[in-house]
């Protein structure tokens, strides 16, 4: 017999694929909003701070993905393969060359493997190593990311994930000049909670049932390349 926690997680993240592209579709807007003050506004944190409900959104969603793939060798595959694609627009947009947030989701993608497979032991060597490639080759998002991947995958329960990303994001905005906004991105998780408790018409459910996984790997690269379009042609 399944425990109550065991139960509780396939629930948790057996969602309508609706529910999951909603979610999408609120992360990528946050993430727009987040890169157009970026590039344009660049002293006005209202931008950044509407940003913020992005990556947990995606961090959640990815654990959803990992419970619901049918190859998730193909899955990782494709955040690789789109972490490559998008370096380049990555780079004009912040003139860094470090991984952009695929890698720290692929990363995360690792960890949530691990824990899934019980191997607890590898999993705090996997997330030191983590950690130890951040000072060697900082990458966007950080163990932070990793940690808050798995953070929203592994708790038992809704106030376990609330709690312990609440954690680790108080710790993360101490650790720097403006990390203090990231104490927003908590504002995904009534996101989280009002859109599996959200009753739709059905076509406009069925309308969101549509929207081509592939619409999402794609909208990073092209909205940054976009951006970075935009700014050239307007300076």
């Amino acid at each position: 017999m399944r425990s109550s926690s065991s139960v509780w997680k396939s629930e948790s993240l057996s969602m309508e694929r609706w529910q999951s592209n909603l979610i999408k579709l609120i992360a990528i807007t946050s993430m727009l909003a987040d890169h157009i003050g970026v590039v344009f506004f660049p002293h006005d944190l209202i931008w950044r701070i509407a940003g913020r409900i992005a990556f947990p959104l995606f961090a959640y969603q990815l654990g959803v993905g990992y419970e619901h793939t049918s190859d998730r060798k193909k899955y990782a595959l494709r955040l690789l393969l789109f972490a490559l694609l998008s370096q380049i627009p990555y780079y004009f947009i912040w003139r860094e060359w470090i991984p952009n947030i695929f890698f720290a989701l692929l990363l995360g993608l690792g960890a949530i493997s691990l824990y899934d497979g019980k191997k607890y032991g590898w999993l705090m060597l996997y997330l030191l190593a983590s950690l130890a490639i951040e000072f060697v080759l900082p990458y966007d998002g950080g163990v932070y990311g990793v940690a808050m991947i798995l953070m929203l995958y592994a708790p038992p329960t809704l106030a376990w994930q609330a709690a312990v990303v609440a954690s680790i994001t108080i710790i993360y905005s101490f650790s720097g000049s403006e990390s203090y906004i990231q104490m927003f991105c908590l504002l995904a998780l009534p996101v989280l909670w009002w859109i599996r408790h959200l009753h739709l018409p059905l076509q406009v459910e069925a309308g969101l049932s549509r929207i081509n996984k592939w619409v999402f790997y794609a909208f990073y690269p092209l909205h940054l390349s976009a951006l970075w379009a935009l700014k050239a042609l307007l300076t």
